[in-house]
């Protein structure tokens, strides 16, 4: 019985880091202004793409992602940004809930976010790492996946009891 309790527990846990995602990303609102600055900024319209490079920080209300280099690519036929690319020291952070790795990719028609490289999502105590991790926001669905000898790892605690958790 405590390991099925166990395994529902990790499972709550894991699955909620589709909620994490959706959450981080829904705090971006593409409508109102986001701050962006940089070491660097160029505008490269033949490839429909924008990057900033050297310390980017990138804030909109309590969302912040920090980089080394940060791409825009554009769809100028939809008028619209069709893919982010964050490159170097990815850091996402929304109140407590914070997302790091090498390498993001978020793909606006798709809705899927891919961190990868030493990629690590926390909420509170609570962790799930892995060589990458690849949220499916229009499905709700996440997978974590470890390269080689190495293994996914994820740390939940359960809610102290009186709590209604996180």
């Amino acid at each position: 019985m405590r390991f099925v309790l166990l395994i529902m527990v990790l499972l709550c846990g894991v699955i909620g880091t589709t909620s994490f995602a959706a959450d981080v990303l829904t705090g971006v609102n593409f409508a109102e202004p986001i701050e962006i600055t940089s070491q660097k900024l160029e505008v490269l319209q033949n490839e429909q793409k924008t990057v900033f490079s050297g310390q980017v920080e990138a804030r909109q209300n309590d969302f912040l992602l920090t980089t080394d280099l940060l791409t825009v690519f554009y769809d100028n036929e939809q008028n619209q940004i069709a893919r982010l690319e964050a490159e170097g020291q990815v850091r996402l952070v929304q109140l407590d809930r914070r997302a790091q790795a090498d390498h993001a990719v978020f793909k606006q028609a798709e809705q899927v976010l891919v961190l990868s490289g030493h990629a690590l999502l926390q909420q509170g105590a609570n962790q799930v790492a892995g060589e990458e991790i690849v949220f499916d926001l229009a499905n709700n669905t996440s997978t974590v996946k470890s390269s080689g000898a190495g293994r996914v790892k994820a740390t939940i605690l359960p809610p102290k009891k009186g709590s209604t958790g996180q």
